[in-house]
């Protein structure tokens, strides 16, 4: 969980806001998207700070679920249906696919303490 504590909730609350949409009307739209996106900028900036993101692609492909978040709040007006279903499996895909074969990739960052200090 440790690896994907960030990208499980973002996807989660990215399908609880788009299943609430369905319902709501257009002001709520914008101030849950609006909030939900300030709100998951904060938490991308604690994820880089906690060293979460395998790379910068990384980081990026998961800031693009948080602008999809917001660019679908302000700029549609109707939201209607469960099409947000398939975005949300795409991201998955794409997003949870790249961030799996990075963190594989990624150095391990377990430093060797033990190792005496190089000779002058």
């Amino acid at each position: 969980m440790r690896r994907w504590w960030f990208s499980l909730g973002l996807l989660g609350v990215y399908l609880v806001v788009f299943q609430a949409w369905v319902w709501l009307d257009r002001r709520w739209v914008v101030t849950t998207g609006i909030g939900g996106a300030l709100l998951f900028s904060g938490g991308e900036v604690a994820a880089a700070r906690a060293a979460y993101f395998a790379n910068s692609w990384d980081m990026l492909f998961h800031a693009a679920m948080i602008l999809d978040l917001l660019l679908e709040a302000v700029g549609v007006n109707y939201h209607a249906g469960y099409g947000f279903y398939g975005c949300a499996a795409g991201f998955a895909l794409v997003v949870g696919g790249y961030h799996a074969g990075a963190q594989r990739r990624r150095p391990s960052r377990v430093s060797n303490t033990t190792a005496p200090p190089a000779a002058r």
